[in-house]
């Protein structure tokens, strides 16, 4: 019998994932190698681990996946939380090395990046980096994190293969890192049902309340449209975040949830006529893709990527313009001809790049 390729994703805040009741937080980054590790486990032909942050679980076996303790992680003010930071990485490497990998995957800017690279090196395994936002390719977070800046510079330049969300991300690392990387798009499962115009109402935003993100402008925007429902699905800690959520809540056309189990999210992007994106810059969101998924429009302040809004009739993009946004975003609630047509092409553009049953044999080119 011919033995199973090991295949260890390395993704400690993927926590929240294999385990929805404990309501971690989690990105976009960590959807994604929860999608692809459970799409492996589903083939039979790998064993597939995956290393998350020590929570206080169980290792144990979950949707096909193995999953292995790391790093513990305690909240600013504890009294342990010194010696943790201080053993975290000696956790990090055993776990690496439990998993007795032949290939490590790894995505998003961290100094995981570069204890993932230096452990392969030494054990001549197989190092793959997934870019998850365009800072991790023009130096930005190497510049602005310190020490783990450098960690990941060091990860990014000693991966066997880098893959890039787009061909925009694969110019920016060769132009600003000399690195050449592969496109594999973002992946999702198909979903089946597109409700219509009628059947749907409102529009939607989902993220973190983060400043770069922005979501005072969507509450703008609910505020300037009173006879129009609004969703605002995220969450976060601190001033910034309070005050969004308070803002959200005292607003009588927004319903504001603060998180929704992965499993159930797609409900909503299904139900809505439009899903908002007012962030400053993103890579390729996975709310984008998700929106794809359901045939849903987007509409967006200044995120476009690939140019994928106006060149495949997708949504709209407002190029920075917040006037323009508002204009968008009540188009896309009242104009159901215009509706009609970027769901169809919503649809179609996912099966055709981003379907992960079509997409999955790609990624396991890059495993060998």
């Amino acid at each position: 019998m011919k033995k199973k390729q090991r295949i260890c994703f390395v993704a400690p805040f993927a926590y929240g994932l294999f385990y929805p009741a404990s309501r971690q937080a989690f990105g976009g980054a960590e959807v994604q190698l929860f999608q692809l590790s459970t799409a492996l486990a589903k083939q039979g032909e790998f064993e597939v681990f995956c290393i998350l942050a020590n929570f206080g679980q169980q290792e144990e076996v979950k949707e096909g996946v193995r999953l292995l303790r790391s790093f513990a992680v305690l909240p600013k003010g504890n009294t342990e939380r010194f010696m943790t930071i201080l053993t975290g990485p000696f956790a990090f490497f055993r776990a690496l090395h439990r998993a007795k990998a032949d290939v490590y995957v790894q995505r998003t800017a961290s100094f995981e990046t570069g204890l993932t690279a230096l452990y392969c090196l030494l054990t001549r395994k197989r190092f793959i980096y997934m870019v998850a936002h365009e800072r991790d390719c023009t130096g930005e977070y190497a510049a602005n994190h310190g020490w783990r800046g450098w960690l990941y510079r060091f990860g990014l330049h000693h991966a066997n293969t880098v893959i890039a969300q787009h061909v925009d991300q694969q110019i920016l690392l060769r132009a600003h890192e000399g690195i050449e990387s592969v496109v594999f798009p973002t992946v999702y499962p198909v979903h089946t049902t597109s409700p219509s115009f009628e059947e749907r109402s409102g529009a939607l935003w989902v993220g973190r309340l983060l400043p770069w993100k922005q979501p005072e402008i969507f509450l703008q925007i609910a505020e300037s449209l009173p006879c129009e429902s609004f969703t605002m699905i995220g969450d976060g800690m601190g001033a910034f975040a309070e005050s969004i959520k308070q803002h959200a809540k005292a607003l009588p056309n927004v319903q504001y949830i603060s998180h929704v189990p992965f499993a159930d999210i797609t409900d909503y992007f299904a139900n809505t006529r439009c899903f908002v994106n007012t962030s400053k810059a993103e890579g390729y969101p996975n709310t984008l893709i998700q929106s794809l998924q359901c045939g849903t429009p987007i509409c967006t302040l200044s995120v476009n990527p690939e140019g994928i809004l106006q060149d495949r009739g997708v949504g709209l993009w407002a190029n920075g313009d917040r006037q323009r946004l508002l204009a968008y975003v009540q188009q896309c609630l009242q104009d159901e001809a215009r509706f009609v047509e970027m769901r169809l092409c919503a649809k179609s553009l996912f099966q055709e790049k981003h379907a992960i049953d079509t997409r999955l044999t790609r990624f396991i080119s890059f495993l060998t």
